[in-house]
């Protein structure tokens, strides 16, 4: 899976000439643009992001996971566009959202943080710590 193929146009500093060009994005050609990171977006850089999370929680059901630990594996992507897939997620019910993590629909998240202490609190027993 390329992530960051179409990657972004993203503005050095937040020049008014930056701001304006902003501006003059037009949500119906599928852009999104983060005037905070002073980036515009292809509409398929949402979709990427969706199919990684995707991936995640196919790849691993009991998956927990944040905006901010999203954009360590997807440094391309802002926080603002992160969040924007992650709510078409959560509208498609292909996840939930609880104080601030997210994970696949339908799990219970105290279930998911307990079998994770579990996981963590056997592996230190075996490793003697």
């Amino acid at each position: 899976m390329a992530h960051g193929a179409q990657v972004s146009v993203c503005i050095g500093s937040a020049s008014a000439t930056a701001k304006a060009l902003l501006a003059r994005q037009n949500p119906a050609r599928g852009t999104n643009s983060d005037e905070s990171a002073l980036c515009v977006y292809p509409q398929s850089a949402k979709s990427e992001i969706c199919a990684f999370v995707r991936f995640v929680i196919a790849k691993n059901p009991k998956a927990i996971f944040s905006p901010n630990s999203l954009n360590l594996r997807l440094n391309w992507a802002s926080e603002m566009l992160i969040n924007l897939a992650l709510d078409d997620l959560i509208k498609s019910n292909e996840i939930s959202s609880e104080n601030g993590l997210y994970f696949k629909f339908g799990s219970d998240l105290k279930v998911l943080q307990s079998e994770i202490e579990t996981a963590i609190y056997n592996t230190l027993q075996k490793r003697a710590l």
